[in-house]
Formats: C-alpha cells, structure tokens, sequence
C-alpha cells in the first residue's frame, strides 16, 4: 500500500473515534486543556469587554468545560458527535447538581451543525471549540462549512474562541513522540505518523482498561487523524464565514500566535 492510499484508510478511521476512548477520557486527564481553557476564555471576554450570557461548546467531549461554564452561570449548549461521550457529559452534569436544561447537550456534528437545537438557528453570545477539535476538519471545504455553521450561531458582537494544533506540533509532538501513562484501572499509549505534504498526522492509540476488581484487562485501539493550517488562512477562511479574525495567540497567553506555536488560540468576532 502506497503513502496515499495508506492516509486514504487512516482519514476514514476518525468516523468511529471516541467510542471506547469515552470510558477513560476523563480518567487520564484528557479533558485537562479544555478545562484550562475556561479560565483563559473568561480572560478574553475581559480583554475584548465581552459580557455574555449564552454560549455555544463545539466537541464538548465529556463536558468538563461546558459544565464548568454552566457553574460559572453561563447558560450552555454542549454538541458532540460521540454519543458516547455526551452519555458521559450528562452523568457529570447530574452528579454536579446542575438541571437537564443548562448544560444542555445534543448530538450533533461539524461542519454543518444541523441539529444544535430545537430552534435551528438560536444564536449565542459566544461560542467556543478547544482542544484541537477543527483539526479534525480535514479539508479546507469542510473547515470553511465548519466556520460558516459557527457565524451563523453567533449573536452580532460574538466571540468565536477555538485552539488548533500547528503543522509543527502534529510533525514533532503527533509524528515523532511515542506517549504513555499507567493508572490502577488503565494504562495507554499512542504512537503516530505525519504527512509532510498534507500536513496531517495520525496517531494510534491503545488502551487497556480493567472494570471493578478483576484481574482481566480489556485491550482497545482508535485511530485520530488530524490536519493542521497556516495562520494566515484559518484568517481567510474565518473571513469568508463573515466573520472578523481579531487575534491569534501562542495558546493560554495573549503572545502574539506564530507558526512554530504548538497550539494557537484564534479570537474572532461576528459584527455588529
């Protein structure tokens, strides 16, 4: 099999990401950055004199920032493909005390966002995607539709908050690095390949968890797929959406973002 048909088969493997990696997400700290996330969004909503009440958590996984928003009093809408995942959410939500309605989540998926509600266009005052979630956008098609589902959800005056991985963090973190970690219930390790060319990577992870007492250990794998984007064309295409690129940022500081940037924090604002 030839390079192209072998990134041909790893891209259609995204289709069923997350549907074991869900019993052990929050287990292995997955959702750690999401949750960083929330205090530096409430410090961009100050420096750009945002005062929202409503907003709107793209792949909000298993829901730890769309709930540690809807505590913050927020009101939130969490959307996530995984049914999985949201199965978790919803638990954590009710285990918080918090009420069915706030966070609400539905099962719903970019780049289109045909289900966000009951009313199909509501609108929030912001809206956010963390944790390299549009990475998975893997065409520049599908990143556009993503950003136009996006401007079509924001209030006028919004805030679009979301973080990318950097060619060069899938090229020396996905591509080079081999991860792993231990726990009593779960151990796992990821190993991946990048794609000069297409500046993709994927990333092979395997897992094995062990439930309740036993000594029987239950071995999985899921394979992720990501493709990064130049700076100056997440602007375009955010502007080709009607939407106004403010700032990008080398991500949980307000440095101005830069190519070698493992992680970028892009602001943009729908206009008044």
């Amino acid at each position: 099999m030839n390079t192209k048909s072998k990134r041909k088969s790893k891209i259609k493997s995204n289709v069923d990401v997350y549907r074991r990696f869900a019993e052990v997400y929050d287990d292995i700290s997955a959702d750690s950055h999401s949750l960083n996330m929330v205090d530096y969004t409430l410090r961009i909503f100050r420096k750009f004199r945002l005062k929202p009440k409503t907003g709107l958590d793209l792949c909000c996984g298993t829901g730890s920032a769309a709930i540690a928003l809807a505590e913050l009093g927020f009101s939130i809408t969490g959307v996530d493909k995984s049914k999985h995942m949201l199965r978790y959410a919803r638990q954590k939500a009710k285990s918080s005390g918090l009420t069915k309605l706030n966070p609400n989540f539905v099962n719903d998926s970019l780049p289109q966002l045909k289900q966000t509600s009951k009313e199909s266009f509501e609108r929030y005052d912001f809206v956010t995607c963390f944790f390299d979630s549009l990475n998975y956008m893997l065409t520049e098609k599908e990143l556009s539709l993503a950003f136009r589902a996006v401007s079509d959800r924001l209030r006028p005056g919004g805030l679009f908050i979301f973080d990318l991985n950097s060619a060069e963090a899938l090229k020396k973190v996905w591509g080079e690095d081999v991860f792993g970690n231990a726990f009593d219930d779960s151990a796992w390790i990821t190993k991946g390949v990048y794609f000069a060319r297409a500046k993709m990577a994927t990333v092979r992870l395997i897992m094995f968890v062990r439930k309740g007492s036993t000594e029987i250990w239950r071995r999985f794998e899921e394979s992720h797929t990501e493709k990064a984007y130049h700076i100056i064309d997440v602007k375009r295409f955010l502007k080709l959406a009607g939407l106004i690129p403010v700032a990008s940022y080398c991500c949980l500081t307000f440095a101005k973002a830069k190519e070698r940037d493992h992680r970028i924090c892009f602001v943009a604002r729908k206009p008044e």
